[in-house]
């Protein structure tokens, strides 16, 4: 669990300052800054987790799903309330379709 954090400036070549694997964290008020390469990146099982609160900002990616992803729908992925601004490639950015219909925005 985080929450009530400030993670900048860290993440580059295929790192995130958050990577969410194969757990159900519950991550709230956090802000992601300031990142040459992820704000947050969900990759591998990743499933259940929930997002709320989080401000996305100046990453090159703000959120980004892997597509080694493999979550299923049994356990969907909730972001809410989250603020994405100055993201220089994607605020949010979906590797494939599938994981599309686990991630709710």
């Amino acid at each position: 669990m985080l929450r009530h954090t400030v993670l900048a400036h860290g993440g580059s070549g295929s790192r995130g300052l958050v990577e969410v694997r194969g757990q159900q964290p519950l991550l709230q008020h956090l802000v992601l800054s300031a990142s040459s390469a992820y704000g947050m990146r969900i990759l591998g099982t990743a499933s259940g987790f929930q997002v709320a609160n989080v401000t996305f900002s100046g990453n090159s990616y703000g959120l980004y799903v892997d597509r080694s992803t493999t979550m299923c729908s049994k356990m969907p992925c909730g972001v809410t309330s989250a603020t994405f601004t100055d993201n220089s490639n994607y605020g949010v950015y979906v590797a494939f379709i599938h994981a599309a219909e686990c991630v709710r925005l």
